[in-house]
């Protein structure tokens, strides 16, 4: 049994998944598997990743394109590894990525999950202020983090017991992992760590970072809705919290909640929560950040 998975959901980047590969190979510590889960790509993706030669690089496939929360869902699935760490296919592992992981794990015996900061290309660093060691037990204390980043990136690398998974998982539908963020805190105990472990590139022509600024296609509006189903969710299940520890992330989802009902054609969802979620005068912050 490998000490951490590596989950890789990719579609369409044939080019850019082999760099995300090869900076798993490059790893100082090899006690490690990569899940690499083909999301239904019309490219030579798989191709690209049966040409690495390595018992450690495993490909799954699925037959159509579902989104990347069910990617990851796939993957999670499939691993053998203890830890689970997720990595965009347009990104990479640092060198001691897995390294820092595993000295993490064994240093913190009980604790479910760590989110590690990253590196973006023009060098800035995301989240850009972490307190060491910050320890987030509940809800409260992961949308107090939320609530800190206000206005800047709070980009951050989730990584976590394969065992959690059974009470907080990544959406079944297209829709981001909002409501995984609080789920996880909700059932778990995790840790904010200061290592930077990946690299997070911005060269990926369909990331979804830009995909919630257009919604141009079938496909993009179908997209709108599952992320408006999700931060629907999260409004309900945790909006209370939400008001008393983190209103300018309440602010956030609510407005993006109304972005993409509008998009996809079902305001009415989204404006009953913009006129229960937002304060009278409020500020302007980020809705898709």
């Amino acid at each position: 049994m490998p000490k951490v998975t590596i989950v890789i959901p990719v579609h369409n980047r044939e080019q850019l998944v082999k760099r995300a590969i090869r900076s798993c190979l490059g790893q100082t510590e090899a006690d490690f598997e990569v899940n690499v889960v083909d999301d239904g790509s019309t490219d030579k993706t798989q191709e690209a990743v049966r040409c690495f030669d390595d018992p450690r690089i495993r490909l799954f496939t699925q037959s159509r394109n579902m989104g990347v929360g069910p990617a990851r869902n796939r993957g999670v699935d499939e691993a053998r590894g203890v830890w689970i760490a997720v990595l965009d296919s347009d990104d990479e592992l640092v060198p001691d990525a897995v390294a820092t992981i595993v000295r993490n794990a064994e240093e913190n015996p009980d604790t479910d999950g760590f989110w590690f900061r990253c590196r973006l290309d023009d060098g800035s660093v995301s989240p850009s202020a972490v307190r060491c060691g910050y320890w987030i037990e509940g809800v409260k204390n992961r949308l107090e983090f939320f609530e800190a980043c206000s206005g800047h990136s709070n980009e951050a690398v989730p990584v976590a017991k394969r065992s959690t998974f059974s009470h907080a998982r990544y959406p079944v539908n297209r829709g981001l992992e909002e409501l995984y963020q609080l789920n996880f805190p909700a059932h778990f105990k995790g840790r904010m760590c200061s290592e930077i472990l990946t690299l997070y590139h911005q060269d990926g022509g369909d990331r979804l970072t830009r995909r919630v600024q257009r919604f141009d296609t079938d496909e993009d509006r179908q997209f709108a809705a599952d992320r408006a189903s999700t931060l629907d969710e999260a409004l309900t299940l945790y909006a209370e919290d939400m008001r008393c520890h983190a209103p300018s992330h309440r602010v956030s989802i609510a407005k993006c909640s109304l972005v993409c009902l509008c998009s996809s054609y079902s305001s009415a969802t989204g404006a009953v929560h913009w006129r229960l979620c937002v304060p009278r005068s409020p500020r302007e912050y980020r809705c898709c950040g």
